[in-house]
């Protein structure tokens, strides 16, 4: 599961130029593609297909900026929180897999959840990749994580009813996410 990323840094910052310059084009030349009358079918077909191109554009531009957060952290894979399965997953995904694949979101997700890069980072640069909810429920899951483990550390100072009942209330959230 050692994952390199295929492209190099100068092939990244290229393809990432020439897909931001083609997404201004696009977004420039949408009123001339699209007229507003939309009750013209052929019309409303342009409009979806415009709305189409400028997605894939803008999901290409984020997988390019996911990968310019994780390739420097390419060694750092295989010693994170996440499982074994989701590396190798990810090892085999391409970049048409990261842009087009609505399954390689869920591998995606779980790298965040292992704590491969900064979840704010990934919203911030990735925002179709890594929503909000994502954002929010990795952050939950990582406070949920420190309150485990801090009830770990204070076994011995709290009583073991109240130990009890604190297991209780974070094991049960954690399984759930």
């Amino acid at each position: 599961s050692r994952w390199q990323c295929a492209w190099s840094k100068q092939q990244r910052t290229f393809v990432h130029g020439q897909l931001v310059k083609l997404g201004a084009i696009l977004e420039r030349c949408k009123d001339y593609l699209v007229q507003e009358d939309s009750r013209v079918p052929e019309q409303r077909t342009g409009a979806a297909v415009v709305a189409g191109l400028a997605a894939l554009i803008g999901t290409a531009v984020e997988a390019l900026a996911f990968l310019e957060l994780i390739a420097p952290r390419a060694e750092y894979l295989g010693t994170s929180a996440c499982p074994p399965d989701a590396l190798v997953r990810f090892s085999e995904l391409t970049f048409r897999d990261l842009v087009c694949q609505s399954e390689a979101r869920g591998v995606l997700q779980q790298l965040m959840r292992g704590g491969v890069v900064a979840c704010r980072q990934l919203h911030a640069r990735c925002p179709r990749l890594f929503s909000a909810v994502d954002l929010e429920v990795q952050e939950a899951y990582e406070l949920l994580e420190v309150v485990r483990t801090s009830l770990l550390e204070a076994r011995s100072s709290i009583g073991t009813t109240d130990m009890a009942r604190w297991s209780h209330l974070v094991q049960r959230p954690l399984r759930t996410l």
